[in-house]
């Protein structure tokens, strides 16, 4: 199965955003991919991320907030 991960800012946006990333995330899943949902902590904590995620494997980062 592919794997992604969806990094997002959870102080972005509206307050329900982790609603909002679920949907987003249900979009991939239902088209084959494994989505792993991961929230920033602070200033170049998605970039950290994302490196792991390819370092992982991960053929898809996608970001949102």
């Amino acid at each position: 199965m592919r794997q992604a991960t969806l990094i997002y800012n959870p102080l972005a946006g509206p307050v329900n955003l982790a609603a909002t990333i679920e949907l987003v995330a249900d979009f991939w899943r239902a088209r084959g991919w494994r989505v792993s949902i991961r929230a920033t902590q602070a200033a170049g904590h998605a970039t950290q991320l994302a490196e792991e995620a390819a370092v992982s494997g991960h053929r898809l980062v996608l970001a949102a907030g």
